[in-house]
């Protein structure tokens, strides 16, 4: 019973803290599965759901003076200009 003395807050409640519309709150809680307290439309958000949102929500860190970034080895599948350019000039000799 001590349950359901805990607070709950609407989705109008967290999307004007959040200074977002409703709308993109609930495509956010449907998109990353947030687990809401729902009933037909009505949506409640408890500890657990906040928390759960918050962490969906949550980027790493891109700066690069906390973590070492990789090597990067990829090369380009596109054509140069300049490959093109023979190409093009090959099929025309």
């Amino acid at each position: 019973m001590a349950e359901i003395l805990q607070q709950y807050f609407t989705a109008a409640e967290i999307a004007e803290r959040l200074k977002w519309s409703e709308r993109k709150l609930r495509r956010i809680v449907r998109e990353r599965k947030i687990p809401v307290l729902e009933e037909g439309r009505d949506m409640r958000f408890d500890a657990r759901a906040l928390t759960a949102l918050e962490e969906a929500l949550r980027k790493p860190c891109q700066s690069g003076s906390t973590v070492a970034k990789a090597a990067r080895t990829f090369k380009s599948t596109s054509r140069s200009k300049g490959n093109a350019y023979e190409e093009a000039r090959k099929l025309l000799t």
